[in-house]
């Protein structure tokens, strides 16, 4: 029996958008992020607990357990803007301790694509994701497409997005010219792509060949359609995801978009954040929990997904600066 679970990704799994302890300041308003978010989200949701765990998915699917009484263990592994590497590193982290069963873990896995390296910098003695930029991507569908005439070009470097110290943030701004150097020099798209393929066949034939127990919860699109086959063995581990007329989407993203369950659809626009919004990780969280009943990990009734799920509370006619 699962004793143990742990979700790793990018901030779709972090909680991204929830950032309710940062001090980062928001624009025009005069206040922190994480005030902010408080202000707007104790209008939405007034008797939530308001932390970027709680407000996620993996923090909602363990409210789920909490709510059956099911004594299992839940770990969130996502950080926002980091990507595969840094779930292949944490992943290997959890399987060396000297206490891990593999017999009573379960793993969930969102996928990143493209367009985030993970490097170790001295500087900080800790990793830094740099973003860069090097496709052309339709936001509803997540489809990339590397440009006949190639430019990487950096985004941005972080320790961790909305939490960084203002010495961690000289300290990048003094080497901004390295980073645009390396991302000039050291960064090909279509170069990316294919070793972004190769690691997540790797890693994916890795997990089944030892047996470990594990599910996806997002794959992106980042496989190249000759590969396929070698990591067709993946389409019974990918979580589905339903709506209240039992139509199944594609996945995670294509549930959020098509549904209008962003961020900027909850808040009527006060937070124009693209992540996905509370009511959103919170059928996120269902349907995971439902597709762990499926696939034998959990030993539970599954939750009925109902229209009623997907209705958003709207803003109180009260001033949110």
């Amino acid at each position: 029996m699962i004793q143990e679970i742990h979700f790793f990704g990018t901030s779709h799994t972090a909680g991204g958008g929830f950032e309710f302890t940062s001090n980062i300041l928001h624009e025009n308003t005069g206040k922190s992020r994480g005030e902010f978010l408080k202000s707007v989200y104790q209008n939405l949701f007034p008797n939530e607990e308001y932390t970027q765990e709680n407000f996620s998915f993996p923090g909602q699917f363990e409210r789920l357990c909490k709510e059956r009484d099911l004594n299992i263990k839940i770990l969130n592994h996502g950080k926002q803007g980091y990507g595969n590497e840094r779930m292949y590193r944490k992943f290997f982290e959890v399987i060396k301790n000297k206490n891990f069963k593999k017999e009573n873990t379960l793993f969930i896995f969102e996928f990143s694509d493209i367009e985030r390296k993970e490097v170790f910098y001295k500087p900080l003695n800790d990793f830094v994701i740099i973003n860069y930029f090097a496709t052309t991507r339709n936001f509803y569908t997540n489809e990339i497409k590397i440009p006949q005439t190639q430019h990487e070009e950096l985004s941005s470097v972080a320790r961790s997005y909305w939490y960084e110290s203002s010495n961690d943030l000289d300290i990048l701004e003094n080497d901004k010219k390295f980073f645009e150097n390396y991302v000039e020099k050291l960064i090909d798209g279509k170069t990316q792509l294919d070793e972004l393929n190769r690691n997540n066949i790797f890693f994916l034939n890795f997990l089944k060949s030892n047996n470990f127990n594990f599910l996806i919860s997002e794959i992106h699109n980042c496989f190249d359609t000759s590969l396929i086959d070698y990591v067709n063995f993946v389409n019974d581990s990918k979580v589905r995801y339903m709506d209240s007329d039992n139509i199944e989407y594609k996945g995670l993203l294509d549930f959020v978009h098509k549904n209008q369950l962003l961020i900027m659809d909850e808040t009527s626009e006060k937070i124009t954040d693209l992540h996905q919004g509370f009511v959103a990780n919170k059928l996120i969280a269902k349907n995971i929990f439902n597709y762990c009943i499926d696939s034998g990990y959990i030993n539970e009734i599954k939750i009925q997904i109902k229209k009623e799920d997907f209705l958003k509370p709207k803003i109180k006619k009260t001033e949110i600066l």
